[in-house]
């Protein structure tokens, strides 16, 4: 497992899960948290979610709200945790932000879709706890 801008993993939780067919019907992925190399800044938190659109995976900062310094690094946060689940050599289709339907009226996400395609291929992280 790779650092991504300063940040080491500590899993917490049971090892890897794989997707299965269905998006809306994966076995949730274990949450892990992250810390900054060198114990300097916040540490994340990514939530046990099967990263569907019904249930994306939801990043948090450990012992606080998240702020709006927090948004640099949503994108690599989001990159580490697919580099943790999304099996090596897969191509990324699309990167979009779209509308989620994790909480009623709908939320946003940023989802992630690699080759071949398809909701079974898509990956979503909630947007609405970034201020």
């Amino acid at each position: 497992m790779k650092p991504m801008l300063g940040l080491a993993l500590l899993a917490i939780g049971a090892g890897l899960s794989q997707p299965t067919a269905a998006a809306d019907a994966r076995t949730p992925f274990a949450g892990f948290v992250v810390h900054p190399r060198g114990g300097v800044g916040p540490s994340f938190e990514f939530s046990a979610a099967p990263a569907s659109s019904d249930a994306p995976v939801v990043i948090s900062v450990v012992g606080r709200k998240t702020e709006p310094a927090d948004r640099e690094f949503r994108t690599s946060l989001q990159k580490r945790w697919l580099s943790e689940y999304v099996a090596a050599g897969r191509n990324l289709r699309l990167r979009e932000q779209s509308m989620c339907d994790y909480r009623p009226g709908g939320g946003r996400c940023d989802r992630y879709e690699f080759e071949p395609g398809g909701e079974e291929n898509a990956y979503y992280f909630a947007l609405d706890n970034w201020p």
